[in-house]
């Protein structure tokens, strides 16, 4: 062998040496360091520059396990790989170490004059603003002064992850520094967690009711079911103390279980002793929605207890609302359709808020505090807003609470503006079971009607079009585009009384006569939409506090745009109907549209010229939808709509049994990736008779989250035995 061919090979193993070398200390998935590189990395810049001050900061991504369990692994992995590259930006440019820990856990070593705290968590969450994900990500950041550098690092990190977990679910702050505090605090809630199994054993959890009022009568008409943990040690302990942990640990859907249950216990105990009955609501979080079976779950509830469901009411918080719509608004309106009454709360939490309304269907608006506590020292602008969300409440048939009335000039306040309903230390803080019973055990107490749920149809059109009411900039920048309508008695005239000023932005109507009466709301209407949208207006009418949405073509010069309105009726003149319309563009929706269902058709065609079905299958509701008719004879039992799919696809043994290990493959598959898939299935297409097929599949993503998957099933003409 040549001397030129030995050092040929010695650099080839040095090579390999050293590639090997950087595997072993890099994090596979973000090429960050790994945990005990990053610990030697960090100790070697100690001894080589000892004179410099340093901090070591580490971070994560608050509920992150949600994140896996409702996108996937391949999403998570895909988000942990978004921020890694953040990260190596950052120390690329300041010349730091950094290393993912584990899991979500992220570190860094900086130098202690580059440090500002709130600048800092700032900035890691500003990376995350714009990922594409259909869920707000918190990034929680924690901050180590490093003192003395003689402790390992990892007890630095230790200590920076303390200040990290110290502030979970703190929506004020992002960023903590570690102290002596800190650490007690995290010792206090990991000595907690540790004993919550324990307390769901014997029954620690206590249910305590904070009653609802009718603020007319002062009488009760109802409660909210709040928790205490009554600890045998350590006494009672109030839910800001240890629902964060029980949030950050993925245990409130366990908790919140435990209260529903333990609700109707106590409905069914208040009903059996001859108490007058009035409803209490139990607390749903966003989690609950994305991952349980709300609806199955309260129907088994009031089932098992023998209760009337008005008397289990559903409150959802507001900010539920705003990621993933469309799951939370379907399971609103299964909630509804069942019986039960579904109320929004800490309404005006939001930004948008009013506007909302026109998309969400719910029964109560439990005003947010913040309302009332600005309408204090003077400052009228609270009030203001308190005062316009009763007001839209009550005419599209919303009842309205206000929650936190701690003063007889908050109740004065409220009741003068035709708020009736309230709670608050004002009227009592919440009590346990018992004391609860025996303030309803005396009929006296209690209300005599439930809310009131009915449109206001009192209002005078000179209330409607006051010169404060929608002009008022405040409003403006609360409703989005807003518009009063009339439709006259005959279906002939629609005006735009009043507008404000995101209206006109969004329909560019800017109005050149305008009469008492407003002016045309039909004249700048595509011809073809104009018969469309009257009939809207008229079927609101009979929709109630639900609404009609009707999209619609709005024409200026030569520009067309789609508009998305949903209208609420009311109120009656001797002439004409008054409506409320929330308007929004809808153009680029409609543009989509419009090119998915060209696809479609297409789609459709070719499918038409082989032996072959589509179908689309829907993670969010277990639901198949038949988008094609196979050839003749080919109905593989499937109707054009399935619910339960996946049920049903086992109960009516769809797939052949010898068939059933490619099917779980195919399923596992289509959860966690979004490429495409093969395999072959033995399909049942007659009674008793089977069909092989080819199937092939691919998992469709929508802002960073399994939206359905597209199947198509080919027949291969083989026919195989029962």
């Amino acid at each position: 062998m040549s001397e030129g061919t030995v050092e040929e090979l010695q650099e080839r193993v040095h090579q390999l040496e050293e590639n090997l070398r950087k595997v072993k200390s890099l994090d596979e998935l973000t090429g960050l360091y790994n945990r005990n590189t990053y610990y030697d990395r960090v100790r070697c810049r100690f001894e080589n520059e000892p004179d410099r001050e340093y901090v070591i900061v580490c971070f994560d991504v608050e509920k992150f396990k949600f994140v896996n369990d409702r996108f996937g692994f391949v999403e998570g992995d895909r988000l942990l790989s978004y921020i890694g590259k953040k990260l190596q930006e950052r120390a690329a440019k300041y010349g730091l170490v950094a290393a993912r820990l584990s899991g979500d856990v992220f570190s860094f070593m900086d130098f202690e004059e580059n440090i500002q705290p709130d600048a800092l968590g700032a900035e890691i969450q500003s990376w995350v603003k714009d990922y594409p994900i259909d869920f707000e990500i918190r990034m929680t950041v924690g901050i180590y002064h490093v003192k003395t550098k003689n402790i390992p690092v990892r007890l630095m990190c230790d200590r920076a992850s303390f200040a990290c977990e110290s502030i979970k679910n703190n929506y004020l702050v992002n960023v903590a520094e570690y102290n002596e505090s800190v650490k007690n605090y995290v010792f206090s809630q990991h000595e907690l967690l540790n004993e919550s199994e324990r307390a769901f054993e014997n029954h620690e959890f206590k249910v305590y009711l904070q009653p609802k009022y009718d603020i007319r009568t002062t009488k009760v008409m109802g409660a909210e079911s709040l928790v205490r943990w009554q600890h045998p040690e350590k006494g009672l302990i109030f839910p800001k103390d240890f629902i964060p942990m029980f949030e950050q640990n993925m245990l409130i859907t366990k908790l919140d279980e435990y209260i529903w249950e333990e609700s109707c216990r106590i409905l069914r105990d208040y009903i059996d002793k001859g108490y007058t009955a009035v409803p209490i609501s139990v607390n749903v979080s966003r989690m609950d929605i994305y991952s349980l079976d709300l609806s199955k779950i309260f129907v088994n509830l009031t089932d098992k207890y023998n209760i009337e469901r008005r008397y289990l009411e559903i409150e959802i918080t507001e900010s539920a609302f705003t990621s993933d719509e469309e799951q939370i608004l379907k399971a609103v309106d299964e909630l509804r359709e069942l019986g039960f009454i579904v109320l929004m709360d800490d309404f005006g939490s939001g930004y948008s808020s009013l506007n909302m309304l026109k998309d969400i269907s719910v029964d109560v608006l439990k005003i947010d505090t913040r309302f009332l506590e600005a309408g204090r020292d003077g400052n009228t602008k609270g009030k203001e807003i308190l005062e316009s969300v009763i007001k839209m409440a009550k005419w599209i048939g919303l009842s309205v609470i206000a929650e936190g009335v701690e003063t007889d000039e908050q109740k004065n306040f409220l009741l003068d503006r035709g708020c009736n309903y309230a709670q608050g230390f004002y009227f009592s803080r919440a009590i346990d079971e018992e004391s609860f019973g025996k303030l309803i055990s005396d009929p006296n107490n209690v209300a005599s009607e439930n809310l009131d749920n009915v449109f206001d149809n009192t209002i005078e059109i000179e209330e409607l079009l006051h010169s404060d009411f929608m002009t008022e900039g405040l409003l403006n920048n609360i409703l989005g585009g807003v518009a009063l309508y009339s439709l006259s008695n005959d279906g002939n005239k629609l005006n735009v009384l009043k507008a404000n000023e995101f209206y006109y932005s969004i329909t560019k109507n800017y109005p050149k006569n305008v009469t008492a009466g407003g002016y045309d709301g039909l004249e700048n209407l595509h011809p073809d939409d104009r018969e469309k949208a009257i009939k809207a207006f008229r079927e609101s009418k009979m929709a109630g506090n639900k609404g009609v949405s009707v999209q619609v073509r709005n024409v200026f010069g030569e520009d067309v745009i789609w508009l998305s309105i949903k209208i609420f009726y009311l109120a009656s003149r001797e002439d004409c109907s008054i409506y409320y319309a929330s308007v929004s563009n809808s153009s680029e929706q409609m543009g989509v549209l419009n090119k998915l269902n060209m696809l479609r058709r297409s789609f459709e065609t070719a499918l038409d010229l082989i032996d072959a079905i589509a179908l689309e299958y829907y993670f969010i509701n277990n639901t198949i939808d038949v988008k094609t008719k196979l050839a003749e004879g080919h109905s593989y039992m499937f109707g054009t709509y399935i619910q339960n799919a996946l049920e049903y696809i086992l109960d009516n043994k769809i797939v052949h049994h010898d068939s059933m290990d490619e099917y779980k493959i195919l399923c596992k598959h289509l959860k966690k990736s979004d490429k495409p898939i093969s395999v072959v299935l033995d399909l049942l297409y007659k009674e008793d008779m089977y069909n092989r097929c080819k199937v092939t599949a691919k998992t469709v993503y929508g802002n960073g989250k399994r939206i359905k998957s597209v199947i198509v099933i080919e027949s291969t003409g083989l026919d195989v035995k029962p």
